[in-house]
């Protein structure tokens, strides 16, 4: 802990003067400060830059006072895009450093040693000592196994997209890593950032599989959806599906099953709508007209012999002839 402390104490020493030009509520601000490391013996920003830039500056001086680093980042920044002055790059660097984010500190700090061509031998080494005492606050992360074209975000701020020029340097604490491709599931680790130490992390992305979507909706509340011998639902259920074929069945007391067989492609959209019918209950349809007109036959033939009276002659002899008695539908 007091090794981390010792570190910070010499960051906040290297950016201190910035920091102190910030509080002067004057419009020579930031560079201008004693010890500060200047591009060159040129016109303090408040008096080379103009118009705009010179507007996004005064801003940032102003919001930086009020403790505002965030908003004074941003005009800083918007002032280095119109004005390419190099010394901003380092009052960003104290604002990002103000934000603990002390991986895009060091980043402005070594942009603003590159882009500064006119910097003294003693304000060069200030500045690399600053950089040296941010490196204990932020790691190198190295990905291994990563794929062109896949896109890098860590805590959700996007870092690049593959093939990436270098280790990405993270803030120490936890963080969280993810990873997207086309065509492969999302790739996502919680990791641990110590500061100073390197870190390798192995990207394994699995190819996504190919899906279709399926909605299916019955008519029957409480009518059971299977797909694939699977219950899924019941009246309505909707989702996605591997491409290929597959097994419908809906059921429900009392009907007849519904069950057919799809074959969807990848990317594919099917609906189906079903009522079930309601089962037949004793013999069918034809049985029963048959069934009928045979009682009815019965029912006259017995008739016959039920109803009529009684007599003293013999009863006739022979055998009962085939009555006839075609089906008609009207």
């Amino acid at each position: 802990m007091s090794g981390y402390r010792s570190q910070l104490q010499r960051v906040v020493q290297g950016l201190l003067c910035v920091s102190l030009g910030l509080l002067v509520a004057t419009p020579q601000a930031f560079a201008q400060a004693a010890g500060v490391p200047a591009a060159s013996p040129a016109a303090p920003l408040s008096q080379s830059l103009t118009g705009e830039a010179l507007k996004a500056y005064s801003a940032a001086m102003l919001l930086f006072q009020d403790g505002d680093a965030a908003g004074a980042l941003a005009k800083l920044r918007h002032a280095h895009d119109l004005s390419h002055d190099a010394r901003l790059l380092w009052n960003m660097a104290v604002c990002e450093k103000e934000l603990r984010h002390y991986a895009s500190s060091a980043r402005l700090v070594t942009q603003y040693l590159a882009e500064a061509k006119a910097l003294s031998a003693e304000s060069r080494a200030s500045a690399q000592q600053t950089l040296d005492a941010l490196r204990g606050f932020y790691s190198e992360v190295t990905l291994v196994g990563l794929q062109p074209g896949a896109t890098l975000t860590i805590d959700g701020e996007s870092v690049g997209t593959a093939p990436l020029t270098g280790p990405v340097p993270v803030d120490l604490g936890r963080r969280r890593l993810r990873v997207q491709l086309s065509g492969f599931e999302s790739f996502e680790r919680l990791f641990d950032v110590p500061g100073a130490d390197p870190i390798e992390i192995r990207v394994e992305l699995v190819k996504l599989r190919q899906t279709a979507a399926l909605a299916i909706a019955s008519a029957g509340a409480r009518d059971v959806i299977t797909v694939d011998d699977k219950v899924v639902g019941s009246g309505r259920w909707q989702g996605n599906v591997a491409q290929g074929a597959h097994a419908i069945r809906v059921t429900a007391p009392g009907k007849k099953a519904y069950e057919t067989h799809l074959e969807l492609t990848a990317g594919a959209s099917k609906s189906l709508q079903i009522t079930l019918q309601d089962e037949s209950r004793g013999l069918p349809v034809w049985a029963w007209v048959t069934g009928g007109a045979a009682v009815a036959v019965g029912a006259g033939v017995g008739g016959y012999f039920l109803l009529k009276k009684d007599d003293a002659r013999e009863a006739p002899r022979g055998e009962l002839g085939t009555i006839h008695l075609p089906l008609r539908f009207p």
